[in-house]
């Protein structure tokens, strides 16, 4: 590639010195993620009741990390979680749970709706995965989202499962206010390096198909633990990278999205295999593994951002770790990096507190110390 055809700009993200003492006391927090209260011996197919006081606990958790929480289901303690949330002074995206049993549907969408008519739900997700499962009809779907639209008037409803299946069933799409879609990179077998390609690209796709209507991330996210599949590798390091990749996505591309998931949950491991059990923030006691601090630091530092034109994207160097594509808009569509106004792009380089930040405008100049 021609240098000078090359249109480039370097940023450094960095907190500065004299609020970094404040800034390492901030949570920001991410904008929603998966909530199931679920902990050890406990099985929601086993029909596990939950009390409200082991909900409250395990959202107190994380409360302050996150502005919605989303929930799954609606019977067995779980239409609590609406209420409690808005305690805590988060929103909710209630879910209602379907399955191939009427009887329970039954109960899960009268409950969803009481809750939703006392005021408790900002948001109701019609289903999960219902088509991925094979559970339900297109026709039958369809026909439940209707019927809690017709109901739950001003609250906006939706239906959750994987990208793939809004491709294929068009119409779910047309009977619902919001989609919320499921991108992951890792059951998919795609590596580390390029899973954000891959979530950016369906997310894309997903967006066009809806027409208008919001798309929202409803899943994604990277074990911590479990079986290789493909090149997707499970790891501490890998689960912590994605979730730091992810939300910078997400962020330059002002992508709402619920990331899965709060707390590990050992009940899936027989279900989706051991890697079922690690797809936790937070492991299964409540404790924030390692790595995810970063993202609620806010702090993405010593992180460098190229802008390569239209033909080759805006690519961001995490934490001096991994590039990873942030946008494939043009130039025209960014901010510049020009400080000095002489029409320029600049460069700025944090090098860290030994050696401070320059800036490139015809010569080097320190900016801090």
């Amino acid at each position: 590639m021609n240098v000078q055809s090359v249109h480039i700009f370097i940023i450094a993200l960095l907190l500065g010195f004299s609020q970094l003492a404040w800034a390492e006391s901030l949570i920001v927090p991410v904008h929603g993620l998966g909530f199931s209260p679920y902990m050890k011996g406990q099985d929601p197919n086993h029909g596990s009741q939950i009390s409200e006081e082991q909900i409250r606990d395990r959202m107190t958790v994380i409360a302050p990390y996150t502005k919605w929480i989303k929930s799954y289901g609606s019977t067995h303690g779980l239409e609590k979680i609406g209420a409690i949330a808005h305690e805590l002074g988060l929103k909710a995206a209630v879910g209602i749970w379907l399955s191939r049993d009427y009887t329970e549907n039954e109960a899960q969408i009268t409950n969803a709706i009481t809750a939703a008519q006392a005021g408790e739900v900002d948001m109701l997700i019609v289903g999960n995965e219902v088509l991925l499962r094979g559970d339900l009809s297109e026709a039958e779907l369809i026909g439940y989202i209707n019927r809690v639209k017709q109901e739950t008037e001003g609250i906006p409803v939706g239906y959750a499962d994987v990208y793939g299946k809004f491709l294929e069933y068009p119409a779910v799409v047309e009977a619902s206010d919001v989609i919320l879609a499921h991108y992951y990179p890792y059951w998919e077998g795609i590596s580390i390096n390029h899973a954000m390609e891959m979530v950016d690209f369906r997310h894309q796709q997903i967006i066009a198909l809806a027409n208008g209507k919001p798309v929202i991330v409803g899943e994604t996210g990277w074990p911590s633990d479990g079986n290789t599949l493909g090149d997707a590798v499970p790891s501490p390091e890998n689960a912590a990278f994605y979730f730091l990749s992810f939300t910078s996505w997400a962020l330059a591309n002002n992508a709402d999205y619920f990331y899965f998931e709060a707390f590990d949950e050992a009940w899936k491991a027989q279900y989706e295999g051991p890697q079922g059990a690690h797809w936790g923030v937070w492991d299964e006691d409540g404790i924030l593994k390692e790595g995810m601090q970063t993202v609620f630091d806010g702090s993405l530092r010593n992180d460098v951002i190229i802008d390569f034109g239209a033909s080759y994207g805006i690519w961001r160097w995490m934490n001096n770790n991994k590039w990873l594509q942030l946008h494939n808009l043009s130039p025209e569509s960014m901010v510049t990096g020009d400080i000095d106004g002489n029409a320029q792009d600049d460069v700025i380089i944090d090098f860290g507190t030994q050696y401070g930040i320059w800036v490139w405008n015809s010569n080097w100049g320190q900016l801090h110390n």
